[in-house]
Formats: C-alpha cells, structure tokens, sequence
C-alpha cells in the first residue's frame, strides 16, 4: 500500500504529502518513516529518537531552531549568548554518527550481509587504509561468491603479492570490536572498519518530518539549505557555510561547513486549501517531489472502527458532491480522519455532522451566494437522503 510513497522518497530524498483537510497526510508520512525504517508500527516509530524526527512549522519558526542559532545561557549569574544546533542539525549529525560510537550491535547476519554488499560495491577498487605501520591505499580482489583478497602498496615501488582476507575475521570484528589486540589481523580490521563506515552507516535511513511545511516562512527557516537539501546535492559536495560558520568548534563534524547526509530523507506535509501555500516559491518547490494524498488513498485509516462501511459510504458520497461543487472541488474534500471521531462517539453520525463536518462546511461556504442551499445539497449527501427534486 506503502510502496508507491516509500520508492518515491527513497528516488528523490525528499517528498511532499498535499491534500485536502484530514486525509491523514501526517498518519501517512509517518507510517512511510516507519516503513522506510523497517519498523513494525507507530509505537516503534515514535520510540526510535535516534532515526526518525518530527517537527512541525509554524510562523514564529526559525532558522535559530531548524539549522543553529544563538540562544541564552546562564553561567556563574551572568547571562550570555552561544551558539547551538538546531533540531535538523543535531538530527543530521546522528546520521552521520558511526555505529561504533553508538554501540549498535551487529549481528552475524548483519555482518554477511554487508560483507555481501562489500564486494559487489569494491570489486577493483582502491582504499584508503591506516594503521600502526603507516598508511597507505589497497586494492581489493572480491567476487560475492570468492574469497576476498588485498594488495598493499606502501609506495608505487612495492609489488606485494595478493594476500587472502578471512571472512570469519572480518565478521569478528564487525560482531565483536573489543577483540583482543594480539588477535588482530590489519587486512580483516581494515576492511571490517570500511564497512562500518561505508556500507553499514550508509544504508542506514534517517527521516525526518515536518508537519505543516508550509506554514512557516520557508526562506528563513532553511537559509542556506536551499542548495543542501537539493536531491542532487546531498552529502559533501552540498557542503555550505551556515550563517555562523565562524562559532562553530574546532571538533565539531559540520567545521567546514553545513551538508545533509545521503541517508537522510525528508517528508514535508500540507493543506491544498491553506492559502500559505502560494508563500513556497519555486526555488523550494522543485527541490521535493509532490505527491497528492486523497481521501481514498487513507481510506484505510477507518478499517478498525465497527462501522466502517457506513463511514466509507458516507465519506464518499459527501466528497462526490463537494467535488462537483463550483468553487471548491476535490482540494475541499473531507477526509478520513474526521469520521476516525465515530470510534469516540459511539458510531453517532448525526454527532459527527453536527460537531464536525457542518462548521467545517460552513467556513468552506463563507462568502458564498447560495451557502445554505449548497450546504443543504451536502447534508443530503451525508444522511443518504434522496433528493425529490
């Protein structure tokens, strides 16, 4: 159901859910980080602080709280000012983090399967290694179905000949990184760290909502990632100077500059209707991929409540009628997180009609000619009466 969504975000990095007022767009982009995340439910979603992070824009947002800014500190009595990250910095350094220093356990399985990915992506390749001896580049000899060999070469003078790397060795070191030095083998080591940092890490996903995208003053908030966040420049070569490039310390990861990691997705939500909508300009624009949500599209979101059906009817002939309705159309149809309010009210749609969907209704109609006679037309589309006329 998912799928669509979720190959969409992982092609382009970052996508927009639109639609018309409560078609669960939220609901929708959360089970996509969910799904993208290899998680079961929401529960989990919500648990996982480390992958996944939600925000939600608004006009008082700013750039001081999406990218860094300074703010208050007290310090012996006195009050000053220091510079902090923001929400989708610190978010974006834990997509860089490595799984060493976050304790992470690898599995065997893990293990195999990277070492799989390992030689299909280095195959040929040169890389970079280092250890107590110095430092140097090797070329790697790797088929996903042979063993992996290395070439060592000091200087361009050295032919060394090939020597064969354990797999078992290697799987130890990604499983078990406190192993015994006199234990160690440099090959096996070497590769092992390559992995974590380059297969593991990599394909690991991050992502992060903002709810209501539109809502805030999307220039400000950004800034300069205008140009990170574009699909075609995520990682270093999207590497920009914040605007207080000059405070940040010496040991600090984004020292030379700001840039969104490879692994890192966004999902933007919004509202067809909201008239902030004109304030994304273009330059934001086609930096995401927009992806229309309809009501039938999360009518999923009603299967739990005991009359379903009834709901689904019911919403669907409500949205016929506002859809062929001149001046509003399918950007106005109601969606299904309004009738979720049957699972409190005990299946009472007359509660519903008068609680809900009515006053919502009326704000649609606000300034129309006929505004009682159109909200008379949609009553009847609700409650299923036929009109003899």
């Amino acid at each position: 159901m998912l799928d669509k969504y979720v190959s969409l975000l992982e092609t382009n990095k970052n996508l927009i859910l639109t639609g018309a007022p409560g078609t669960g767009k939220t609901f929708m982009a959360k089970a996509i980080a969910a799904e993208m995340l290899g998680l079961n439910n929401l529960e989990d979603l919500e648990d996982d602080e480390q992958h996944y992070g939600f925000i939600q824009f608004h006009p008082s947002y700013d750039y001081t709280d999406f990218v860094e800014g300074l703010k208050p500190i007290e310090k012996k009595g006195q009050l000053g000012f220091k510079r902090k990250d923001g929400v989708f910095k610190v978010f974006c350094k834990n997509a860089l983090s490595s799984i060493v220093k976050q304790n992470i356990t690898i599995t065997k399985e893990d293990a195999k399967a990277a070492i799989f990915i390992f030689k299909e992506k280095c195959n040929g390749k040169e890389l970079w290694r280092a250890f107590d001896k110095g430092s140097g580049i090797f070329t790697v000899l790797t088929h996903w179905d042979a063993p992996i060999y290395a070439i060592f070469c000091v200087d361009e003078y050295s032919t060394p000949n090939p020597v064969k790397v354990s797999e078992d060795k290697i799987i130890e070191y990604l499983t078990n990184p406190q192993i015994d030095s006199y234990e160690k083998e440099e090959y096996a080591e070497s590769i092992a760290n390559y992995i974590k940092t380059f297969i593991l890490d990599k394909n690991k996903k991050y992502v992060f909502i903002i709810d209501e995208i539109n809502r805030g003053e999307i220039s400000k908030i950004f800034g300069e990632l205008f140009f990170s966040i574009d699909p075609g420049y995520r990682g270093k070569k999207g590497r920009v100077s914040t605007q207080y490039q000059n405070l940040i310390e010496d040991d600090d990861v984004f020292k030379k500059g700001f840039y969104v990691p490879e692994n890192v997705y966004i999902i933007g939500t919004m509202n067809d209707i909201d008239r902030s909508v004109e304030s994304m300009d273009f330059a934001m624009r086609r930096r995401f991929t927009w992806k229309d949500v309809t009501p039938t599209d999360t009518a999923y979101m009603l299967d739990n409540l005991d009359c379903a059906a009834e709901a689904k009817a019911t919403m669907n002939r409500l949205n016929k009628a506002i859809e062929e309705t001149e001046g509003l159309g399918a950007a106005y149809m109601i969606g299904p997180a309004y009738f979720l309010k049957l699972g409190k009210n005990g299946g009472d749609f007359n509660k519903l009609w008068e609680m809900n969907i009515e006053p919502l209704l009326k704000e649609y109609l606000r300034g129309f000619r006929k505004a009682k006679e159109i909200l008379d037309k949609f009553s009847k589309a609700y409650f299923n009466q036929i009109d003899e006329d």
